[in-house]
């Protein structure tokens, strides 16, 4: 007699493997019951690193309506340097149309020591990327890493050819100069880009502009701000608390850790008190420090932000009357790292924890697919 696994359990089984390409594919080849589940998550998210991979999924894409379909996340994460507008203009013009389902585009630059240094020869320009990406239409969200533009109308550009668009993820993203704004532009009026989550980490030094983008946003619609942990340090930070404050429907407000060791206390304190003082939103209910995008810093320079952090969020909830509002703590869930994360952050925290105001929740790794995971056509990583 055959024994039966309930199907919501098999899912979650193939679930779990989903970061591990050659073990779907083994789920796939298992039994009929579980090849869709399988299928689905073989291609729901789709990584491309060179034009090779995009000419060959494009084929099979127009081919196969049905797999194309299962799509609801692209990356774009070229294997070298120079490589990000031409597999970004070839990758859309193939792909337009032909994605029914899509609602989530990543661009993912390899990452560079000094993003101030980036070369022209990787910078977005408006008349050619910034049109393809207009392309996939269906998109309703929009990650970018490391990624540079020419000037911030660019970048603008980018964002008015997106009407469906209501989830804005950046981190180290950053434009040379702010540009001539056309006075009937858009661009120059408040409240048009309805956004839910908008999420500006990274270094705000290199976001001329900036203010523009944030005023250009729907004080009504955003449910999430994330904001970088230490962007007090920035001369555009001031610019835009006004409009933070006008965030009257703001849910969730998250600090993310980017580079700690950059990184000094009086900026991590100056932010987070500046943004307490702001925030008045009266739907706020949880504040979020975001620790999972520096598993590779050292751990001692975490654990010393995260302190730093609970002095000013302690005084700061108590003192604007917030004790409704709880503190959650993401951590990596890496392999045997995530007790010992959980463990020093309740210690670290500890202000919070005493008083019941903090959860410490493990998390996937920032991102679906990390550049370092994703593996080439030749089978490489």
């Amino acid at each position: 007699m055959s024994l039966a696994f309930p199907q919501e359990l098999c899912d979650a089984i193939i679930d779990e493997c989903r970061r591990d390409i050659p073990t779907l594919l083994r789920c796939a080849l298992t039994c009929r019951a579980w090849l869709p589940r399988s299928r689905f998550d073989l291609f729901s998210t789709v990584v491309l690193r060179t034009q090779v991979q995009a000419s060959k999924f494009a084929s099979t894409a127009r081919s196969s309506p049905n797999l194309a379909a299962l799509v609801e996340v692209l990356v774009i994460a070229p294997r070298e340097f120079r490589a990000l507008t031409s597999l970004i203009d070839w990758t859309c013009i193939a792909l337009a149309s032909v994605l029914p389902r899509l609602r989530k585009f990543t661009i993912v630059h390899p990452a560079l020591s000094d993003i101030a240094h980036v070369g022209g020869s990787a910078t977005i320009s408006a008349r050619t990327t910034c049109s393809n990406i207009a392309r996939l239409s269906t998109i309703s969200e929009l990650e970018l890493i490391n990624v540079s533009f020419r000037q911030f109308l660019d970048f603008g550009s980018t964002l008015t050819s997106l009407p469906r668009l209501s989830r804005l993820l950046c981190q180290d993203v950053w434009w040379k100069e702010v540009g001539t704004i056309p006075s009937k532009s858009v661009l120059n009026k408040r409240g048009w880009l309805n956004l839910e989550v908008l999420s500006l980490a990274g270094n705000w030094d290199y976001l001329n502009g900036v203010s523009h983008l944030v005023s250009a946003t729907n004080p009504l619609s955003v449910k999430h701000l994330i904001i970088d942990a230490a962007a007090g340090a920035s001369d555009h930070f001031d610019g835009c608390l006004d409009t933070f404050g006008s965030f009257e429907n703001l849910e969730t407000l998250s600090f993310a850790l980017i580079d700690p060791e950059a990184y000094t206390r009086d900026f991590v304190g100056y932010t987070t008190a500046r943004m307490l003082e702001t925030v008045r939103s009266p739907h706020l209910k949880r504040i979020r420090l975001d620790y999972t995008r520096v598993n590779r810093c050292p751990r001692c320079e975490v654990v010393d932000a995260a302190e730093y952090a609970s002095q000013c969020l302690a005084s700061g909830l108590l003192e604007n009357a917030r004790g409704h509002v709880r503190v959650e703590a993401l951590v990596a869930d890496c392999a045997e790292s995530a007790t010992w994360w959980k463990a020093e952050l309740e210690n670290a925290l500890s202000e919070l924890h005493q008083r019941g105001l903090l959860d410490v929740i493990t998390h996937e790794p920032w991102g679906h697919h990390p550049i370092e995971e994703v593996r080439y056509e030749d089978g490489s990583v």
